[in-house]
């Protein structure tokens, strides 16, 4: 069987085989037809000696990153005022992917566009592209209704109750209870107040003193410098501005 005449072809677009003196218009090594007058039914460049990058979309270890990370986020918002260090570390790791994330874009979609190049499965190489953005995208969104903390607040509650049942019970120049965890947040500077009771989330805010009051018969006294947000039968989220 004489040989197709196609001294420069290119590359399947499949596999990365060389389609060059082939008996017919088909690679032999995974049967993808190609058409050496239609350039776009080859790739001009061996994928698979770039070894995937950056031709390629994210694969697993980037997007289990990005979940971690995106884990990491959710943790640290899981007090009031979030955990500031935490929210950092985890704001650094998503701008340093996210520029990788780009910057891998940019030269896959350049590259693609100059030798008329294009993924074997398009809607599978745009998914694997969607799945990071879709990750801080639900995280972000997740924190903006508060998720993490109210399920933090869920899981500590009960612990939470304890706490204030104890201090409210502590009598006039009495020692209130040790710093001490409940549930998942380190309880400090508990302290009695008319109303009721509120505790100081340790390592949480930034500048601020942020965490829960309790106060069973009504929302808390206001103050300049106080500020409550209702959360759960008579739980607030506290902060103290300075």
């Amino acid at each position: 069987m004489p040989l197709v005449d196609a001294p420069t072809t290119g590359f399947c677009l499949t596999c990365g085989y060389q389609l060059h003196g082939l008996a017919e218009h088909r690679c032999p090594e995974c049967g993808r037809p190609f058409d050496p007058a239609d350039p776009k039914t080859m790739s001009k460049i061996n994928s698979s000696a770039l070894k995937h990058w950056p031709m390629h979309a994210p694969g697993w270890i980037f997007h289990l990153t990005t979940a971690v990370l995106a884990m990491a986020m959710l943790v640290a918002w899981t007090p009031p005022g979030g955990y500031f260090s935490l929210v950092m570390l985890s704001l650094i790791g998503w701008v340093l992917f996210g520029g990788i994330w780009c910057l891998r874009l940019v030269i896959t979609l350049g590259l693609m566009l100059y030798h008329h190049d294009r993924p074997p499965s398009p809607l599978n190489w745009a998914m694997r592209w969607m799945v990071a953005p879709l990750i801080v995208c639900l995280t972000l969104g997740l924190i903006v209704k508060r998720v993490p903390l109210r399920a933090g607040f869920r899981l500590s509650r009960p612990a939470m109750q304890q706490l204030a049942q104890q201090v409210m019970a502590v009598p006039p120049g009495g020692v209130m209870p040790a710093d001490r965890f409940v549930g998942i947040y380190h309880a400090s500077s508990a302290e009695q107040l008319p109303w009721g009771m509120r505790f100081e989330v340790k390592g949480a805010g930034f500048m601020d003193r942020c965490g829960f009051a309790y106060s069973p018969a009504g929302p808390p006294l206001p103050t300049s410098d106080d500020h409550y947000t209702r959360l759960y039968g008579g739980w607030y989220i506290w902060r103290e501005v300075f």
